[in-house]
This record gives C-alpha cells, structure tokens and sequence, in this order.
C-alpha cells in the first residue's frame, strides 16, 4: 500500500508557505505600491499631453481640472476656505476647454452713483444690466425690455469683460457674499447679488421726455482694472480672495488697493455691448479620468499657511475654497494659470513650474505643528513620483530619490524640486 502524508507533515508544509509569504509580503506590497504610483503618474503625465494635443488642434487652450479625493474630505476654517493644515490629496481629473465669450444683453455705467453701502461698490466700478430701452409709439413713451444679461450664477469671479471698443479688459471682482456676511458662497465663484436682509437694488429710468419713469432692479458686476494703481508692485492687490492683512480670515475692503479710472470710464456710458471671456468650464467631451487606486496626488502643502511656505509636495495652483486645481495647457504648449480671482496673488508669485507629488494614500501625512519642512516619510523611496511642468511647457516623470547624489544628502529630505527646477 502506498503511505499519505500525515497531519503533522502538511501542517510543516503550511507553516513553510506561511513564513515564506510574510518574508517576501512586503516586497510584494512595496512592489505593488510602485507600479501602482509610477502608473498614476504616467496617467496623469498622458493626460496633459493630450491637453496640449487638443489646444494645439484647436488652437485653443485645453486642461484638467484636479478635484479632492472625496474619502479624505479637508477641514474648514470659520471662512469657509479649506485649512491649510489639512490632509488634501486629489485622485482624479475632469476635461476643461475654453468657453465661448458671454454676450447676452446690453450693459450700462454710472460712476456718479452713490450705491447703498451693502453692494460693497468702494472704488471699483459697478457695471449695471441695462433692462431696457425707451421707444415711442401713440405720442408717448414706452420702456422696451431688452435681452437680460443674467449674469448671477452664469460668470464667475476672475473672468474679463471688454466694454464695446472702450479701453482694456477689466476683472471681474463681485457681486460675491461671504458666508461671515449673510450670504452663501459658490464654490466654483459665481457672481451672486442677493444679500438676505436687504432691500433689492433699484433703478430710476426716465423717457426722453424728461417725465416718463419706470424703475427696475438690474443686475450689476464689480469690476477692477488690472492695474497696479498703488505702485507697490501688486496688480489690484486685495481683490484676490486672500485674507492679505491677515486680520479676520476674509478679503475685506481695508485690504483693497484703491482703483484709478481713466475718463472713459468716469464719464459712464449707457447701453453698451460687451464681452466677458470666460474662464475654462467642463469640455463638450468631458469624462473623469482616476488614478490607481492607492495612487493619490498629494496637496497637503500646496495652500500657504504660516511657517508652512515651503510647499514642499505639490506646487500647484490650488483653489483654496474649492481644493480644485486647474490645469490649462496653450496652443504653443506653455501652461497658464485660472485664476480664481484674476490676479495674481490669488495663487503666490512662485509658479513658473508646477510640481505634482504622487504617492500612495498610505503616506499621505499632515503637517506638524511647529515644523516648516513636512515631507513625507519615504521621501525619495520607490512611492513617490513628481509629474514636472515647466513654463516652456515640457512635461515629464522624475523619481524625486534620483534628483540629489550623495553629496546633497543634507537637501535630500528639505528641497526635493531644487535640482528639478535648476
């Protein structure tokens, strides 16, 4: 008869695999985790080189807009903005082209207005829907509706109008309540006019006959120039969103640069066309495109916070009330930013590269209290990729641990994009 194993003999056999896989489990896993982050940045690098293929095809900028990954949602601070301090990581991305101009209806100024102190007008220069228009007919004088402009909840804070041929493009600022003052704030920036507890704004017309009045409550936008009337070096600083005084946690008007207006401007003007270019919106052909499942773009440090400057993971322009990031891509190649609020400062002054960190979730670490340098633990290990764009527009994949030798060992773990950049 031939003798079967015994119990005792398969269960050495079972205790050799078992000691044998948790031997060679964590190089398994580390092996897994690497494929997983190297194919999420060549995703993510695939992804914006056909952005630059289809502005190239249509002569038009093309891009990515970044959202949060919504199993790590960010802290708020009492603003309604994002804390900086939060764990923030993005894994995944929709399409976004150019939208077409906005021209709906006729608008109207009147820099002599004195507006009510709730519209918040100070020094910038109220743009009003222009209702209608008076026309005879039996001997006297009827108000004509026109087009309505609709502008709340259609454009968006940062986008430029161009009055007919009049002067140069200006930046869209408000209408835009924060929540501290009543209202609710749109996380993709809408202009939004409604203040609870206010009267709703009104207007007198009068007929050509110096007598005939009908009133209406048009819409109106807040504009600046794009100018640095101040001369200290910032275009229309305090427009931007930004608690820049670092007073109350909001973009109040003490921080507002004063805005200078040429004559063609002061003198107002009624009944004009314009046209507002519009900041990027989901293309017709939009999908949402993932990472991996356990690769994730690391934001954490991307938004400033005091003695968190470094932004030592993703340098990105973040939106510090949405966590978006949006990616645009011009014809000749060259990256340019969307600019939540159309200045400037409302993203920092450091973005000739852009810098994505990619990593697995499991490394994700917030910031320290206390510590300005917090970079994740396996720093320059085999999880971490940097999907690199440069302002020529060149696009690549760099392993963060091959950019130093051994002799930039004491900038290995403090600088990870300096040898990048240089």
């Amino acid at each position: 008869m031939r003798r079967g194993f015994t119990l005792i003999e398969l269960l050495v056999v079972i205790t050799i695999i078992l000691l044998v896989s948790v031997v060679a489990l964590p190089t398994i896993v580390t092996s897994l985790g690497e494929r997983s982050v190297l194919s999420g940045a060549q995703a993510l690098q695939g992804a914006l080189v056909a952005c630059r293929d289809a502005a190239t095809r249509d002569n038009s900028p093309h891009g990515l807009r970044l959202e949060l990954d919504p199993s790590l949602p960010p802290m708020l601070l009492p603003s309604g903005q994002i804390d900086p301090l939060s764990t923030l990581a993005s894994n995944r991305w929709t399409s976004m082209a150019t939208a077409p101009d906005y021209t709906d209806g006729l608008c109207s100024a009147y820099p002599a207005e004195t507006y009510p102190a709730w519209m918040r007008p100070v020094t910038c220069l109220i743009l009003e829907e222009q209702p209608g228009h008076w026309e005879q007919s039996g001997g006297s004088w009827v108000f004509m509706t026109n087009d309505p402009a609709n502008w709340w909840h259609n454009i968006r804070i940062g986008e430029r109008v161009r009055i007919g041929d009049v002067g140069q493009p200006l930046t869209i600022c408000g209408p835009r309540f924060p929540e501290t003052a009543g209202g609710l704030l749109s996380s993709e920036g809408f202009t939004q006019g409604v203040l609870p507890g206010t009267p709703a704004f009104t207007r007198t017309y009068t007929a050509p006959d110096g007598t005939t009045t009908t009133t209406a409550s048009p819409q109106w936008l807040m504009l600046v120039n794009g100018l640095d009337d101040n001369n200290d070096g910032f275009v229309d600083n305090g427009w931007d969103g930004i608690d820049n005084d670092v007073a109350n946690g909001v973009d109040d008007p003490a921080e507002w640069e004063t805005e200078r207006w040429t004559a063609i401007y002061t003198t107002g003007f009624d009944g004009k066309r314009y046209s507002i270019s519009r900041r990027p919106v989901p293309s017709d052909v939009s999908r949402t495109s993932a990472l991996p499942s356990s690769a994730v773009i690391d934001l954490t440090t991307a938004l400033p916070a005091a003695g968190y400057e470094s932004r030592e993971r993703s340098r990105v322009p973040i939106d510090p009330t949405t966590g978006s990031v949006v990616i645009m891509i011009r014809p000749d190649g060259r990256p340019e930013y969307d600019l939540p609020w159309g200045v400037p400062s409302s993203v920092g002054l450091d973005r000739s590269w852009w810098h994505f960190w990619i990593t697995d979730r499991s490394s994700l670490k917030a910031p320290s209290p206390g510590t300005s340098w917090n970079l994740l633990p396996d720093f320059g290990g085999a999880h971490n990729r940097v999907v690199s764009v440069n302002r020529t527009g060149k696009i690549s994949v760099i392993d963060p641990g091959t950019a130093f030798d051994a002799s930039g060992a004491g900038l290995r773990g403090r600088l990870p994009f300096i040898a990048i950049e240089q």
